[in-house]
């Protein structure tokens, strides 16, 4: 939590946040293995925000999720995601942004003759 003056009780303002514009509140989900944040959600002018985060099991990002609100007054909102799909080796092989365009990338195969050509990136 942002914003609290010194005259607010933490424990009361974390309980009941005042509600003034110059207050941030951003609540954490946190993955169970790795020291990752999954989730976070706060407070936005007309509705919250929040963002996700998906990790394979060695807690390399996958994807990555922004839900907000529209800047044109509707209370509606808007999702932008992002995506990242790794390579046998591990860098990234795809990744696509958030007007859905991608960009795949040629990784040299783990079984290439040349054993410091592996894992890199085609020429």
């Amino acid at each position: 939590m942002e914003g609290v003056l010194e005259s607010e009780a933490c424990a009361s303002a974390l309980t009941n946040p005042p509600d003034r514009t110059d207050v941030r509140v951003i609540a954490t989900t946190w993955h169970p293995v790795f020291r990752l944040p999954t989730q976070t959600t706060e407070r936005a002018p007309s509705n919250t925000r929040s963002r996700r985060w998906r990790n394979d099991g060695e807690g390399n990002l996958m994807r990555r999720t922004i839900t907000a609100p529209r800047d044109d007054g509707s209370a509606t909102t808007i999702s932008r995601t992002v995506g990242m799909d790794l390579g046998h080796a591990g860098p990234v092989a795809t990744a696509t942004d958030p007007t859905a365009r991608s960009r795949r990338t040629a990784i040299t195969p783990d079984d290439d003759p040349d054993v410091g050509r592996r894992g890199n990136l085609r020429a």
